[in-house]
């Protein structure tokens, strides 16, 4: 089979992802894709702070900066790898015991794209972290998916009610606008009806003076280790008043910094890192970043860990997370370069998460 025969990474098979006579299709498609990449979803670099070099970075601040800058970084956790896997394993042997004690038999497994057309720059979504966590996941689930749909919408079309749990992977949500706007507000209208009031349950579009509340119709397993404190309670409101059951598997819940951190403390950084992104809210940023990825400038403090941006001073950088430092002779350091125009405003990634590398590597192997 070639790369263009695969229905998860050709577009002009995507009729194919909206009936159920292709499912065998989708499964054998992604058997093909998780046996091909199954050796490289371990990270080729890790994200690791130098020490020195952060202490460095804290004494480039003025005198009456440095404590703040000292504060904001002992209150950040870095997740290993390994403590990565150890809560994801945690969390699918959860979701395994749910589905041996309700003998649930059969569950969808939503790649989490959040709409019926997928990402026209990422072929469905593939190369995203919902799909290399779920590859992750594959080896501790004891009950395979009956089906792998392209998104949450589609896979309760075309299998509610005979089938009324879904399951939906992450390693983190920071904002949860992603998962909750994109993914479960979207797939909601599925399940939508008018009341004896007429009015339309769930209405999503408008503000409202009041919403009625659904029965349950379905479960959606959400399997995300870890997820801040201002997505849980996104997702918890979302479920009041929609038709969804929404079960969350979860590690740890992280307060963002406004909860961590006196107000005196947030006004102060908030007034030194709006100079440089105005329009991120410090306090609501989430405290963490992993040794296979540091999130982007909404999420948390990629200004300082990927950019070591000194904040007092726009002329001075001091990058001391190590996978992050520009390197001129390594073309994957391009991007880490701080002379290129618009490098502060510029989305990163630093460590190249795996699934950076999915799309070569399955050319490679399909074509």
């Amino acid at each position: 089979m070639t790369f263009n025969n695969n229905i998860f990474l050709n577009k002009e098979l995507f009729y194919q992802h909206h009936n159920k006579k292709y499912r065998k299709n989708r499964i054998n498609d992604f058997l093909q894709i998780y046996n091909i990449l199954k050796n490289h979803l371990v990270p080729q670099e890790l994200a690791k702070i130098n020490k020195k070099k952060m202490e460095e970075y804290i004494n480039l601040h003025k005198k009456e900066n440095q404590y703040l800058i000292k504060k904001i970084l002992n209150n950040i956790q870095h997740v290993t790898f390994k403590n990565f896997i150890k809560n994801l394993s945690y969390q699918i042997e959860k979701f395994n015991n749910y589905l041996k004690d309700n003998n649930i038999k059969k569950y969808v497994f939503s790649i989490g794209v959040g709409n019926d057309f997928g990402a026209s720059t990422t072929d469905f979504n593939i190369y995203k972290s919902n799909l290399w966590v779920f590859m992750l996941a594959y080896k501790f689930l004891k009950v395979k998916p009956y089906d792998i749909c392209l998104n949450l919408n589609t896979s309760i079309r075309l299998y509610y009610p005979e089938i009324k749990d879904y399951l939906i992977l992450d390693d983190c949500s920071y904002s949860g606008d992603q998962v909750v706007n994109n993914v479960l507000k979207v797939a909601s209208t599925e399940l939508m009806y008018f009341d004896d009031n007429n009015f339309l349950a769930s209405s999503l579009t408008k503000k409202a003076i009041f919403q009625p509340v659904q029965q349950k119709k379905c479960n959606i397993h959400l399997v995300i280790p870890y997820i801040s404190k201002v997505a849980n309670n996104k997702i918890n409101d979302l479920e009041l008043t929609t038709a969804f059951n929404i079960i969350k598997y979860v590690s740890y819940i992280i307060n963002p910094f406004k909860d961590i951190l006196d107000y005196d403390l947030i006004t102060k950084i908030n007034s030194l890192y709006k100079k440089f992104y105005s329009y991120v809210d410090f306090g609501n940023l989430t405290p963490i970043f992993f040794e296979h990825k540091i999130a982007d400038m909404i999420s948390t403090i990629d200004l300082m860990l990927i950019k070591g941006q000194v904040l007092d001073n726009p002329e001075k950088k001091l990058v001391f997370v190590g996978a992050c430092m520009y390197d001129k002779n390594n073309v994957e350091k391009h991007d880490l370069n701080p002379k290129i125009e618009g490098f502060i405003h510029n989305k990163i990634y630093c460590p190249n998460p795996p699934y950076i590398y999915f799309e070569k590597l399955l050319k490679e192997k399909l074509n």
